[in-house]
């Protein structure tokens, strides 16, 4: 009899505050925002993991060898000058580093492109975080700071670099009609993640299936600028094709590769379902094919947690709601207390990068597709499990001209601290 009464109270205990806890929920769901952040619809993922890697597994190579080079704390993006014989890459430091082709364990601290009247623009509540990087034939590089803009630097090597910011994040509310073909001035395209998050909210973009991505063209000289390209889920990735006629676009929320003409002003799907996210595409060494980076390789047997997450649009939107509830908490307290610790965990939590010190289901595989113009897949690279794994978190191939003529060098950039870059070679066949 004590046992079913100490039964009963349990139960009652458990439906009590499940009750408390639901109606809590509900509220923070479906209850206004002033922070028009957190006016999100998300949306049930509509392209869905493939069945199997088959054909993956039918173009797959293994590499020769594999190297960590340059030792720099998060080297998203590679680009080489030819001209210098040398790399460049951002780090999450914020900083530009040079490397040197011939000895790629060397590398040098370069300069930040953001100075501190741009950072007193933004109250010193953005970071620069140097992300896609370009040289033209000139050799200007070209590097886009995703919470400011893109700069042009002349002179990158030299002691006095001309640094200018070409492209200003935040006029890109000031459109002109779409026009045909580009006209004067030195041209740039685009890929704008969301016209609503800014980039340090990049987890809550993901988690609300934000769709509001866009790709931009820009003109340096009129000031003009066109959307080519709109209601995209984390538009990421571009590249030029080889005549320069269309670029291909990876849309990483949904696992797409877009090819966009000019001629046409049209978009097609040229790949989609893929096996994870695809991040950076860059033209192969012959110019004629394209290497793309992607995070960790899963079917639909074996999804991730970020996989069951998207099947439901409510419990990602009480997420993100929650976590900023949590950092406005933790704001406040800030502000009675002035502990530094608690604006910074304020920030984490409103931006969901305490979500980074969890789990990293990721590091346990990545992948690397060598594709041409039509889609067609010509070999793969990848890896699903392995405590150490070689691939992990890879966001951009880098290949250059290999001192074996019978082998391909590849250097492999990522996003997140703690993998630096690295390099594998294969056999070329």
């Amino acid at each position: 009899m004590a046992c079913c009464d100490c039964l009963r109270k349990i139960l009652n205990f458990c439906f009590k505050y499940s009750l408390v806890f639901g109606v809590i929920a509900i509220a923070i769901i479906f209850a206004p925002s002033a922070n028009y952040l957190l006016d999100i619809e998300p949306r049930p993922l509509t392209v869905f993991l493939p069945n199997s890697l088959r054909q993956f597994e039918s173009k797959k190579v293994e590499w020769k060898s594999f190297e960590n080079a340059a030792s720099i704390v998060g080297p998203d993006s590679i680009a080489y000058d030819p001209k210098a014989n040398r790399l460049v890459t951002g780090s999450d430091d914020g900083y530009l580093y040079s490397i040197d082709v011939d000895d790629d364990g060397n590398f040098k601290k370069l300069f930040q492109l953001v100075n501190d009247e741009l950072m007193a623009r933004f109250q010193y509540k953005r970071r620069p975080r140097p992300s896609g990087l370009r040289f033209d034939s000139k050799g200007r590089l070209f590097v886009c700071e995703p919470m400011f803009g893109v700069f042009k630097v002349e002179n990158v090597f030299t002691d006095k670099p001309k640094i200018e910011l070409v492209f200003d994040i935040e006029k890109t509310s000031k459109l002109g009609p779409t026009s045909e073909k580009p006209s004067g001035g030195h041209i740039i395209y685009v890929s704008d993640v969301s016209s609503k998050f800014s980039f340090q909210y990049v987890t809550a973009a993901i988690l609300s299936s934000d769709s509001n991505g866009r790709v931009l063209r820009y003109d340096t000289e009129t000031g003009k600028l066109d959307i080519l390209m709109s209601n995209l889920f984390f538009p990421n990735g571009l590249e030029m094709l080889p005549d320069n006629r269309g670029f291909l676009l990876t849309e990483t929320g949904n696992r797409t590769v877009w090819k966009y003409t000019f001629d046409d002003r049209e978009a097609r799907v040229l790949m989609t379902a893929l096996p994870a996210e695809p991040d950076n595409i860059r033209l192969s060494l012959d110019g004629k094919t394209f290497w793309m980076a992607l995070l960790r390789p899963r079917t639909r047997n074996d999804p991730l947690l970020i996989d069951h997450l998207m099947s439901f649009p409510m419990l990602r939107k009480l997420l993100v709601r929650l976590f900023d509830m949590i950092g406005t908490l933790f704001e406040l307290l800030h502000r009675l207390t002035t502990i530094s610790k608690l604006q910074c965990l304020s920030r984490q939590f409103r931006t969901m990068e305490i979500l980074n010190k969890g789990k990293d289901e990721f590091a346990t595989g990545g992948m690397l597709i060598e594709f041409d113009s039509n889609g067609q897949i010509i070999r793969t690279v990848y890896q699903t499990e392995g405590i150490e794994n070689n691939l992990a978190w890879a966001t951009e191939v880098r290949e250059m001209q290999s001192k074996n003529l019978n082998e391909r060098l590849l250097y492999i950039g990522s996003f997140r601290p703690g993998y630096p870059i690295r390099k594998i070679t294969l056999d070329k066949k």
